[in-house]
């Protein structure tokens, strides 16, 4: 067979700003990524980057994909052997490795008639709401009504945001609360602060250091990695997941790239961890194969906040209907019909 690869640009604005411990995103700029079979669109996947959290930019992502050979990427996929599929990626930044790894898998999928999700086991049969993401831009008086998870950002005034913790434990006081610290706590400063948060039932704490291992000596709330993750290797993960103070892996496929992502979930669940798969604010593309990868993840409530957006996309993710994430029935992602006429 012969493949080739096309890339276009596309920008689109979100619902409003959304604000982290250090970065502001009101639009994204994302490459839809295209798998051609000659001139046949066969699969499509997106490349990502955030600024100021990934490594690559749009356009480093965009130029490695120019005239990637796709046909052992491909032939890995089809046969199942996922190790090999990860090599023939490896040379790749992470955003360019998540578009043409997911972009493949649909091709495949759609090549057997098979839903994107079945490619990788059994997924989940029922529907589920995603956790809600708090950011600093957020009113935690006005969220949504039954949400079953909040992911709380701090970092900037741990005082106030104590403070936020509160209101929102009262309005959602059978919600799970999560924090997410970007890394930006000081372990020696702020572990009484999170003893504070913890007394409010707290499940854990995202990246509270912006060392891997005092994040993992933190046991008061226990810990989630993210960022961590992007900086080892599959077998220092592996290794990770034995700390008795690690809750969840939070899995971000346009940081780590697709494949990777998925033996994230496989580590999680040999140890009894979560596996979160969480998002970027991507594009309808990325979010699709995030819902994907959350649905074969045991987490109730995955990290893909359906309220970011984007709202000019021009295309919409199958398996998001009224703010739940609902298992698709598409052939591969079910998106190629509507992206075919992009390129």
């Amino acid at each position: 067979m012969t493949y080739s690869v096309r890339v276009l640009v596309r920008r689109f604005a979100l619902t409003r700003r959304y604000a982290t411990a250090s970065m502001e995103v009101a639009s994204r700029e994302v490459g839809i990524v295209g798998l051609f079979e000659r001139d046949t669109l066969v699969g499509v996947g997106e490349a990502a980057p955030l600024p100021g959290y990934s490594v690559e930019t749009l356009h480093s992502a965009v130029s490695s994909l120019r005239g990637f050979d796709a046909r052992g990427l491909v032939a890995a996929v089809a046969t199942g052997d996922l190790e090999r599929a990860r090599g023939a990626t490896e040379s790749l930044p992470a955003s360019a490795r998540a578009a043409i790894e997911v972009a493949t898998i649909d091709a495949v999928a759609r090549g057997r008639g098979m839903t994107f999700a079945a490619m990788f086991g059994d997924a989940t049969s029922v529907s589920r709401k995603p956790a809600w993401l708090a950011d600093h831009g957020a009113s935690v008086d006005t969220g949504p009504e039954g949400t079953g998870a909040i992911k709380l950002k701090i970092g900037r005034d741990l005082g106030a945001e104590l403070e936020r913790a509160t209101r929102l434990r009262e309005r959602h006081p059978s919600a799970e609360l999560r924090l997410d610290a970007n890394r930006s706590l000081d372990p020696e400063r702020d572990r009484d602060a999170l003893v504070a948060f913890a007394r409010l039932g707290v499940s854990f704490v995202e990246e509270p250091f912006a060392s891997l291992e005092a994040s993992l000596g933190c046991a008061v709330p226990k810990v989630a990695l993210d960022e961590s993750l992007r900086d080892l290797p599959l077998d220092a993960i592996e290794r990770c997941a034995t700390s008795e103070n690690l809750s969840a892996l939070v899995l971000k496929p346009m940081s780590l790239g697709f494949l990777r992502a998925l033996a994230g979930v496989e580590i999680a669940a040999r140890h009894g961890l979560r596996a979160i798969v969480s998002h970027g604010f991507e594009g309808p593309v990325g979010f699709e194969a995030n819902a994907a990868l959350a649905s074969v993840a045991d987490e109730p409530h995955p990290g893909l906040d359906p309220d970011y957006g984007p709202i000019d996309a021009g295309i919409s993710p199958p398996s998001l209907v009224g703010g739940l994430l609902v298992p698709s029935r598409s052939i591969g992602l079910g998106l190629v019909p509507q992206v075919a006429s992009w390129f």
